[in-house]
């Protein structure tokens, strides 16, 4: 706690020591009070609220903290990712897929930049979405195709604006502030289209004391994103099989220093019991990888199938991806398939059913409509898409009930732009019997 003293300089206003006495007890006692304060804080760490935002390409939001956290005045968040909700661009450069921040090849290896803010420890996950599908966790969990340590690449930023755009709040009132960076390479998988590029910080340690063992958490989940453009760069490759590769300048080889090994686990902050700022940390960690990559597995690889033959580059378009049969819990279990009955044996591995959708296109998507033969059952505004809605528990979804046993029903899905764009709109019909 810093405070200023406002006496008059010493020696030459020794005199004015007698006259001034309660100002002077009352400067004494709050300095006492400091002390206190100073001592009770060291010897009680409590979680910090942390901010991290990408730096470089230019994000879609000026935010700097895109995280859930509890906490009274400012300190309380809503934006749970995986891109920001908040403070959004609205002109200029990287406020839109029509004014990309960036314009990148397949292959091209490309300059990353994160605001360090004076924490430490953690993973960084990198994703491109189409950006129909921005707001779609589970598409960023699966096209997610490089994770690193988050404390990669330290670098000093430049006095001026240099530091102000790179190293935000590190170091406030220090001559040097540092930030992270990173390369990384754009996947050959991805054709020609407008996407958003996300950023995804989980797993910082607590009082940013990543040499304490066991590593302990405090810290939430942390989003950002960016529009970006990708053209040309040689054909497009089958597959990519994502990667983990610590960085430069990490504490290892071959692993990073975290407090969690997954996304999702610390999805409110602070991460502790109770949620108290001063409670005990929810997890303990040390150095680790990615859970993805634990014990030598690697993550499905990325198909270059997932994606619409042409994809759009400037035009309004937006699309049915894929449409999944998926049990209450959001898990899925096969893919509808178009121009074929698709049926549903429901037993004891599959008791409750429902159907979600993902997207793909160039523009912000407003909804999902689900109609089944001809009449709309559902409308749903925020994403993951599915035909339900989320249960009570807010862990899964409410099953689906607008079946007959035997019968075959045409089930359509169609996407919602916002209004006033200038949109082709792409639906999928299936064709759908439920079985016992």
């Amino acid at each position: 706690m810093a405070f200023s003293h406002r006496g008059c300089p010493q020696p030459p206003c020794r005199r004015g020591v007698t006259r001034n006495r309660s100002a002077t007890t009352s400067t004494t006692i709050v300095a006492v009070v400091a002390v206190v304060v100073t001592l009770l804080a060291t010897s009680t760490p409590t979680p910090v609220g942390a901010h991290s935002s990408m730096t470089s390409p230019t994000s879609m939001s000026f935010t700097r903290d895109c995280r859930v956290s509890r906490g009274g005045g400012g300190s309380a968040r809503n934006c749970p990712g995986p891109c920001p909700n908040v403070m959004l661009r609205r002109h200029g450069v990287g406020s839109s897929p029509a004014a990309p921040a960036a314009t990148y090849a397949r292959g091209q290896r490309v300059h990353v930049r994160w605001a360090r803010n004076n924490h430490e420890g953690g993973f960084v996950r990198w994703s491109i979405v189409p950006v129909g599908s921005m707001m779609d966790a589970k598409v960023h969990e699966e096209m997610a195709f490089q994770w690193g340590c988050w404390s990669a690449g330290r670098f000093a930023c430049r006095p001026g604006a240099h530091r102000k755009k790179f190293c935000v709040d590190d170091a406030l009132g220090k001559p040097v502030g540092h930030a992270y960076q990173d390369h990384i390479r754009v996947p050959r998988v991805y054709p020609d289209g407008d996407y958003v590029l996300s950023f995804a910080w989980y797993g910082g340690v607590r009082d940013n004391r990543p040499n304490r063992r066991p590593v302990q958490s405090s810290l939430g989940d942390y989003y950002d994103c960016s529009y970006i453009r990708i053209v040309g760069g040689g054909v497009v490759a089958p597959a990519y099989t994502p990667t983990f590769r610590p960085g430069k300048g990490t504490r290892f080889p071959n692993r990073c220093v975290s407090s969690v090994n997954r996304l999702g686990k610390c999805a409110v902050e602070p991460c502790t019991r109770g949620g108290n700022p001063q409670g005990r940390s929810l997890y303990t960690g040390g150095e680790m990888v990615p859970a993805q990559f634990a014990g030598g597995a690697k993550p499905p690889p990325i198909r270059a199938t997932w994606f619409p033959v042409g994809s759009p580059v400037g035009g309004g378009v937006l699309g049915v991806n894929a449409v999944f049969v998926t049990d209450v819990r959001g898990r899925r279990r096969f893919r509808l398939k178009r121009g074929v009955l698709n049926v549903v044996t429901l037993n004891s591995g599959l008791p409750r059913f429902t159907i979600q959708a993902t997207l793909w296109g160039n523009v912000r998507v407003d909804g999902v409509a689900f109609r089944t033969d001809g009449r709309t059952v559902s409308v749903e505004r925020e994403a993951p898409w599915y035909l339900t809605r989320p249960d009570a528990s807010g862990k899964g979804f409410l099953p689906w009930g607008g079946w007959t046993t035997g019968k075959e029903i045409k089930v359509k899905v169609t996407p919602l732009a916002i209004r006033g764009q200038k949109v082709k709109i792409q639906s999928k019909t299936f064709l759908v019997k439920v079985v016992m």
